[in-house]
């Protein structure tokens, strides 16, 4: 992706069953980081701790 190009969620998961959600994580340095929870890879996830009023994209670790 190049800079100013929108994002585009590319992530495909199988439809969770009912009280189920993913979590994504990454590792900085040793220490792993939860990108939040989410139910469905094309929309932004459950909190946005990281990037508050400044969100610009619609998917799983957008603050990221």
């Amino acid at each position: 992706m190049m800079l100013g190009d929108p994002a585009t969620a590319r992530l495909t998961l199988p439809e969770l069953a009912a009280g189920w959600k993913y979590e994504g994580w990454v590792v900085s340095d040793g220490t792993p980081i939860t990108t939040r929870t989410f139910s469905v890879a094309d929309i932004a996830d459950d909190s946005a701790p990281y990037s508050g009023a400044h969100a610009t994209s619609c998917y799983p670790g957008e603050d990221f």
